[in-house]
């Protein structure tokens, strides 16, 4: 799963100490097993012990939701893109490009204000 989130921050200092608030919000939310990592500025990974895109999706939305209650309301906006494995693909390369696709997508679709989109890669080859 890759995640992305919107802020309001301007200056590199207070967006550094926002990616950490939220680093931690991931690792309280996510299981012990799962591993989150970040990827980029804004984007972070998520590794899902034994999870099918189903709960992927689900844990996508309980940390969208976490975030809302309980999270910097400088962060506007998460989004998800969701893939998995068998589904999506057989090696990790395949279902993390997979879950790039599905998040950017997410992210150009969540132009209302609120929680963002999870989207589901959808199965089949890459386009």
């Amino acid at each position: 799963m890759r995640l992305s989130f919107d802020n309001s921050i301007q200056n590199q200092y207070d967006n550094d100490q926002l990616i950490v608030k939220f680093a931690v919000l991931l690792s309280r939310t996510v299981r012990e097993a799962d591993i989150a990592c970040r990827l980029s500025n804004l984007v972070f990974g998520l590794i899902l012990d034994d999870t099918d895109e189903d709960g992927g999706a689900w844990t996508a939305e309980r940390i969208q939701i976490a975030q809302s209650k309980y999270g910097d309301d400088r962060i506007v906006k998460v989004s998800a893109g969701v893939a998995s494995y068998p589904t999506h693909g057989m090696d990790p390369a395949t279902i993390l490009s997979k879950a790039t696709e599905a998040m950017e997508k997410a992210v150009t679709n969540s132009a209302l204000p609120g929680l963002g989109l999870v989207i589901v890669a959808p199965q089949g080859p890459s386009n």
